[in-house]
């Protein structure tokens, strides 16, 4: 049972896993981290998942689903058992205001979604997604605040699949969500947060393992590239 279990290997991006991490800074934005994923993962820096899903009760997180391999981190969702087991990771460096871009590419599957996003040191929400969903040829951006949970949704058509570059730029007035370097929602007034957030890349499940189909590929991966963060001002 456990060898009829396993996952295959996961369909590699087509485009270049290897493309030059930006350094230095860009415009009015000072660059503070950057990660290019050529070694193993700081753990210092980088905190693996462990446990369930808040709200989601088909499948759970493991460390053991987070690696770097063929320089680019990965975060391996697959089905273990009875559930599906997925991979996620955040940066352990809050921060109020700034600039976010993370160059990924993801496999195609219709039971696990990615989501790119920066979530509040403390309270929720605000939460914003700046890249979640499946590879189905558009990704989406949302963000969430007040105690209503009010939300707004941003898409943008895009092959998951192949690398591109998913970005946030958050100032005092305003987010911006972007791809390829293009901005595709702005988010202004009671939703833009004042309080320090993580950056998070996460893998999750969005259906039980029952209804999988033959055509679903045993394993979906993203594959993160590298990770750029910029301050404010």
């Amino acid at each position: 049972m456990a060898a009829a279990l396993a996952a295959t290997a996961a369909l590699v991006p087509t485009s270049s896993a290897q493309a030059a991490v930006p350094l230095g800074n860009i415009g009015g934005w000072t660059q503070t981290a950057h990660e290019d994923f050529r070694t193993a993962l700081n753990e210092s820096v980088w905190g693996k998942y462990s446990g369930r899903p808040g709200g989601n009760p088909y499948g759970m997180w493991a460390p053991s689903h987070v690696d770097v391999r063929a320089q680019a981190l990965r975060l391996r969702g697959f089905r273990e058992g009875s559930q599906f087991v997925t991979g996620g990771v955040m940066l352990n460096r809050p921060q109020t205001y700034g600039k976010w871009l993370v160059r990924a590419a993801f496999n195609r599957g219709a039971n696990i979604e990615q989501v790119m996003l920066l979530w509040p040191t403390s309270g929720w929400p605000p939460e914003l997604d700046f890249a979640e969903g499946a590879s189905n040829g558009r990704t989406m951006a949302t963000a969430h605040w007040s105690s209503s949970n009010d939300q707004s949704h941003y898409f943008a058509n895009v092959d998951m699949r192949q690398y591109h570059v998913y970005g946030l730029e958050w100032t005092p007035t305003a987010v911006r969500f972007t791809l390829d370097g293009r901005v595709f929602g702005t988010v202004t007034g009671a939703g833009v947060p004042h309080q320090p957030m993580s950056l998070a890349l996460q893998t999750h499940a969005t259906r039980p393992v029952g209804l999988i189909s033959s055509l679903v590929p045993r394993e979906v991966t993203e594959y993160v590239d590298w990770v750029s963060v910029y301050r404010y001002g």
